[in-house]
């Protein structure tokens, strides 16, 4: 295989379209005596099930997995550097939004809730955490042997259901699992650039991919697992965050799937490049745009109120949402800092400051104010990762 697989490249953007589509599905305007609201959606059971197929959370991390592995054999040097400077250059201004808004409220508004919605927005940056831990893993993952990596996998199933079962006293425990299932899919992501599939025949693949969506039956009808792999208002408790192990069989069905495409299908689009160096503005900045066509929306429905409600208003919505998503992600994309040559220490400091920064926002949103603290610091740090990250060295320093 080359160093670029535009299957791969698809995969990864698919998986980002499907976050952005269940984010903008998750409510729906509705209007009634000259006012508006928004409400979260109750698709109902068929949506439930229809979720195991759109549910593409796990083939990203494939998909990571794979491309780590692609670079790694080339330049190892400097490649932890290299993903977060890459991470921070795109993330210093939707922070600075972040934060902004959120202080802004505080202020003029409310602490108190500013604190509760900026913490809301904040759970997004969990996916970041967990993708710089990988980060670090990467080049430790990438030098073992096949014998030991397959290992490293193995354990880490009985580990994921070890949590789950664990998790049914004290249900906060299922969050570990976010440092189990995800590494789990992205080595299996390496696994794959190594070969581990070439001697398993098509047919094969189909046949263990069909067998993993049995195991999720399985865990969903015979041992409690939620029926839904992305939760609506109506299925509160899910299998995709925190993950569950029927993110397991997923995962495994979606790498199977994956090869399956990788071997019968040779795209050639030029774009598919362009819009995977997108993926990640993308996840920065769709909820900011969903927001915005939630609100176009509203001002639509309350001149035309046959618009709103669950109807139709939500597909509106998510139409809106993805024209915004293609419209604009191109050029905020642009809007980064410039990325200068930092020493190792300095760039062991942004790894560090950055990491714990994110976990923070992630636990508390991004709000400058007295009655804050916890956000406050969110910010401090991670502004400490941005600045060792992307600040210009001094001359002779």
């Amino acid at each position: 295989m080359g160093s670029r697989n535009q299957v791969i490249d698809a995969g990864r953007v698919a998986a980002m379209l499907a976050v952005i589509c269940c984010h903008a599905l998750l409510y729906f305007v509705r209007v009634g005596d000259g006012s508006w609201e928004v409400v979260p959606w109750a698709p109902g059971p068929v949506m439930w099930w229809l979720t195991w197929v759109f549910a593409l959370l796990p083939l990203f991390f494939v998909a990571a997995g794979f491309g780590a592995a692609a670079a790694l054999e080339s330049v190892s040097a400097g490649y932890i550097t290299r993903r977060v400077q890459a991470l921070a250059s795109q993330l210093a201004v939707n922070l600075a939004l972040f934060a902004g808004v959120g202080t802004a409220f505080a202020w003029f508004w409310s602490a108190a809730a500013a604190a509760e919605y900026s913490a809301r927005f904040g759970q997004l940056f969990w996916f970041l955490v967990v993708y710089l831990l990988l980060t670090a893993a990467a080049p430790v993952l990438a030098r073992t042997s096949d014998r030991v990596l397959s290992a490293i996998a193995a354990a880490l199933v009985p580990a994921i259901a070890a949590v789950d079962y664990l998790a049914r006293d004290a249900w906060d425990l299922h969050w570990l699992n976010l440092v189990l299932v995800w590494p789990l899919a992205f080595i299996w992501g390496m696994g794959y650039r190594r070969g581990w599939l070439r001697a398993v025949p098509t047919w094969g693949l189909a046949v263990l991919a069909a067998a993993c969506y049995g195991v999720i039956a399985l865990l969903v009808g015979f041992a409690g697992y939620p029926v839904a792999a992305v939760a609506w208002a109506d299925a509160l408790v899910a299998n995709i965050q925190p993950p569950t192990l029927a993110m397991v069989p997923l995962s495994l069905a979606q790498l199977c799937l994956l090869a399956i495409a990788d071997r019968l299908w040779t795209p050639r689009f030029r774009w598919l490049r362009a819009a995977n160096a997108l993926v990640f503005p993308a996840y920065l900045w769709h909820i900011w745009l969903i927001i915005a066509a939630n609100a176009g929306f509203a001002g639509l429905a309350m001149l035309w109120p046959a618009a709103s409600g669950p109807g139709w208003s939500q597909w509106a919505v998510l139409a809106f949402s993805l024209a915004l998503v293609a419209a604009t992600v191109p050029l905020l994309a642009r809007v980064r800092l410039p990325i200068p040559r930092i020493s190792r220490t300095r760039a062991t400091a942004a790894y560090v400051f950055l990491t714990g920064g994110l976990f923070a926002l992630w636990q508390f949103g991004a709000v400058l104010h007295p009655a804050t603290p916890e956000a406050a610091l969110a910010v401090l740090l991670t502004a400490l990762g941005l600045a060792a990250a992307l600040a210009r060295p001094r001359r002779g320093g």
